[in-house]
């Protein structure tokens, strides 16, 4: 038996026998891998293998396949591939026709068509749509499967590649657009511009029209490191890119760039995967990682405003830590809120977190399957594009859902009990219901006349009650409020009619009904306007001076303002002020003449009191 050669070592890499197997093309190279194949098909081949893949290959060319699915803009884009296809067909529709039993699709690339053309044994390799107006796309085609591509542009109007456009010769590598005239070029062609291992070692602002060998480097990394790329991240408030250059392949150095160069590199450990959006920077260790005086495990999930961060924070919030039976599988942002898939005892678990300006709330996607194999990823391939809807491939049978921001919903006891597993600080998803309990001073207007009595004039007493309210909230910013409360009014004579005095005592119930916007990015604090329609009952009507009253019940209008301040996820102070406008008429007997006339009450509503969120 030959001695196993355990060359190369950490201390000698370069000691390599196998190094002639880099030539992936020399002669000797596939000589190797076709007798390789050869003693495989040997030990493994014959007629069970035959019929393996046969059900193999029927299966993955089943015309009855789900077409999976991203959204740039309007369109829904899928690669194809069946036995009349084996290179595939990129195609696009919109989400209407793909709804369809049979949806029709629009046709960008045969890529069949595409090789026997040009002679070449294309494989799609993926494609890169400019985001701005969607109207082209930088194609990877690669040559029979190799790690390097060509790179060539194409025009998703007339559906024909660009002759003089963004194209680059076969090499290793990738392109980030930054706008419809700019990339960000990661690639190994041209002289110094690969690593020892083959892959691109700069990043360059390639310009139309530009020559790509010639065009700036904006960073570059050591030849012995493995690779680096550059992408734009459009999730801030104005451009940000990111350069990502790997010395290993479980480790990377992170730098936020603009178009000039590195400006910033983020201290995190090397080995750690991390998502940013916006302002908040989601973590996951690979290593037990100590940091501002707390050892996170691996696999936690921990998350800090990335500004904080940068300002030299380290106070991370845990969203997830794992256990003997509790393990995290993935997670990404979409629409500036974190989705995580985890497993507890090997079965998929889904929640979503949302951060907010004191704490994170939790909320578990319990309408997603939960037994056998799922997969979650989002509806839009840019993730500054996401809107909270999401995709569900779910298998026993092979299922595809989309699932919006309505379908998700939260069970507090189950939230309750991830909680005191893992320790984080983050709450439960509130409930949509909330109370308020007010002390409410009513303030009128004090204005009102008796028809066919010139100069006459009303005045009305103002009082303070006790009133509830009651609020149901359609998302986190709109919500209805109905305002149960009563008082009374003595009404007084004023002007000519000022001798009557006390003229009676009504009742009011006045219920009333407002759309409320609550702006919820100001933390503790949170303000709202609102305005809606009043209906006035007038009830225990008394007589004063006169010898009968009646006033009539009335519609009205309300304008709202006010705010709550949260002192803890539930409970709240609340200040409010209505403006109701309200002129109900009325029938008035004095000294035996009956009379009619206008009561103009339009009163201010003022109230203070405590809120409770359910």
């Amino acid at each position: 038996m030959n001695a196993f050669d355990v060359r190369p070592t950490l201390d000698a890499p370069d000691d390599d026998p196998y190094l002639w197997l880099e030539d992936v093309e020399g002669e000797r190279a596939l000589a190797w891998a076709a007798g390789q194949s050869a003693k495989t098909l040997k030990h493994f081949g014959g007629t069970q293998f035959e019929r393996d893949r046969a059900a193999l290959t029927a299966i993955f060319d089943n015309r009855d396949n789900l077409p999976l699915i991203a959204r740039r803009g309007q369109y829904l884009y899928n690669y194809w591939r069946d036995a009349g296809n084996p290179r595939g067909l990129w195609r696009r529709t919109t989400l209407a026709a793909y709804m369809k039993a049979d949806p029709q699709w629009e046709l960008l690339l045969d890529l069949d068509a595409l090789a026997a053309s040009d002679g070449e044994d294309w494989i799609w390799d993926g494609a890169s749509v400019e985001p701005e107006r969607r109207e082209r796309a930088v194609l990877r085609l690669s040559r029979g499967g190799s790690d390097a591509v060509v790179h060539r542009e194409f025009d998703l109007i007339s559906l024909s590649f660009v002759a003089d456009g963004f194209n680059l010769p076969e090499a290793k590598g990738y392109v980030s657009w930054l706008d419809p005239d700019t990339l960000l070029l990661s690639s190994a062609l041209g002289n110094g511009m690969a690593t020892r291992s083959g892959y691109a070692r700069t990043v360059r602002l390639w310009k139309r029209d530009a020559d790509p060998l010639t065009t700036p480097v904006i960073y570059e990394a050591g030849f012995q490191s493995l690779k680096v790329s550059g992408h734009s991240d459009r999730t801030g408030r104005s451009e940000r890119l990111w350069f990502i250059e790997k010395p290993a392949f479980f480790e990377k150095i992170s730098w936020i760039a603009d178009r000039s160069g590195p400006r910033r590199q983020i201290d995190l450990p090397r080995d750690a995967s991390w998502r940013v959006f916006g302002d908040w920077l989601a973590v996951r260790p690979r290593k037990p990682w100590t940091v501002g005086g707390t050892t996170h495990p691996a696999d936690a999930l921990i998350v800090i405003s990335l500004s904080s961060f940068l300002a030299g924070g380290r106070r991370f919030e845990t969203l997830f830590q794992p256990g003997e039976r509790r393990s995290l599988q993935s997670f990404f942002w979409n629409d500036g809120k974190l989705i995580i898939s985890y497993l507890v005892d090997l079965v998929p678990r889904f929640e979503m977190f949302t951060p907010g300006h004191q704490e994170w709330t939790r909320r578990v996607l319990d309408t997603l399957p939960a037994e056998g194999t799922v997969h979650v990823w989002s509806f839009d391939a840019a993730v500054h594009e996401t809107n909270g809807e999401v995709l569900v491939c779910a298998q026993d049978p092979v299922t595809l859902i989309m699932v919006g921001q309505q379908a998700v919903a939260a069970e507090p006891a189950q939230a309750e009990t991830v909680l005191a597993e893992t320790g984080a600080s983050v709450t439960e998803a509130p409930s949509p219901w909330q109370v308020r309990l007010r002390a409410l001073g009513v303030v009128t207007k004090d204005l009102g006349y008796v028809d066919t009595l010139p100069g006459s004039g009303l005045s009305y007493s103002d009082t303070v009650t006790p009133e509830l309210d009651i609020s149901y909230f359609f998302t986190d910013n709109i919500a209805a409020e109905l305002i149960l409360g009563t008082t009374y009014a003595n009404i007084a004579g004023q002007g000519t009619i000022g001798g009557l005095g006390n003229i009676g005592k009504v009742w009011l119930l006045p219920p009333t009904l407002t759309l409320q916007y609550h702006f919820t990015d100001l933390g503790a604090f949170k303000p709202y306007v609102g305005a809606g329609v009043n209906y006035t009952i007038f009830y225990n009507q008394d007589t004063g001076s006169a010898d009968a009253l009646k006033v009539k019940n009335t519609f009205g209008t309300a304008l709202q303002v006010g705010f709550d301040y949260m002192v803890d996820q539930h409970w709240g102070l609340n200040f409010d002020v209505k403006k109701l406008f309200l002129k109900p008429d009325f029938d008035v007997t004095v000294a035996g003449a009956k009379l009619t006339g206008k009561a103009e009450l339009d009163p201010w509503l003022i109230g203070a009191g405590v809120t409770y969120r359910f």
